[in-house]
């Protein structure tokens, strides 16, 4: 009878040494021989234990509950609160704030390093608020020293295609449309609408109900 395959490791973490040996399986995750779920009660986090295609950097701050879907990658420095989803092909990057129940859609880039030739690499923030979705290929660049935060508002629909670039303060309630280009330090109030391939030239101020 053939010997059946099995992987013995050890690893330590501080004072605790723990010790695997891996053996052929039917994909079923125990500890303890209970199943995972009595342990980690998150039904995300027991996929990413089946599934862990998506990088998340050991110091980012990510509540529980969120839900990551493959090829997704999440910088040092960044938060993300309870109740946000985040599709695949998106990048998180340094400098990120992102709060609850967002809906972040596939190849989003967020908190990318400010398209301005005086940025040279000061900490600076992304924000975004609560409730907020982030369509397809948006990008939302942090800020630089002149205000050191970009932030988006809560309640807010950034459509496909957009770009939010260094310094800007989009309120909350605000829809912006596809393909729309909002250069730096823009202001945009609550409330306001920005038609589908409006470009915003930097320093502009939008007021509340405004629409464009």
């Amino acid at each position: 009878m053939a010997q059946q395959a099995a992987y013995a490791g050890t690893g330590r973490r501080k004072d605790s040494v723990a010790r695997v040996r891996l053996v052929p399986g039917n994909g079923q995750i125990t500890i303890n021989k209970e199943d995972v779920t009595k342990y980690i009660p998150y039904p995300n986090l027991v996929q990413d234990m089946k599934q862990p295609l998506a990088y998340i950097h050991p110091d980012a701050k990510i509540h529980p509950s969120v839900v990551i879907d493959p090829f997704v990658t999440i910088d040092r420095n960044v938060e993300i609160g309870a109740g946000t989803r985040i599709a695949s092909n998106v990048n998180i990057m340094e400098g990120t704030r992102i709060g609850k129940n967002c809906n972040i859609f596939p190849g989003a880039v967020i908190g990318a390093i400010p398209q301005d030739l005086k940025f040279v690499g000061e900490e600076t923030l992304a924000i975004i608020g609560d409730n907020t979705t982030i369509r397809e290929c948006v990008t939302v660049n942090r800020g630089t020293a002149s205000k050191g935060k970009t932030v988006v508002g809560s309640n807010c629909l950034i459509m496909a295609y957009s770009h939010i670039a260094h310094d800007c303060v989009v309120g909350n309630n605000v829809i912006i449309s596809n393909a729309s280009q909002i250069a730096g330090e823009v202001v945009i109030d609550d409330f306001a609408i920005v038609g589908g391939g409006t470009l915003i030239h930097q320093f502009c101020h939008i007021g509340v109900h405004v629409m464009i």
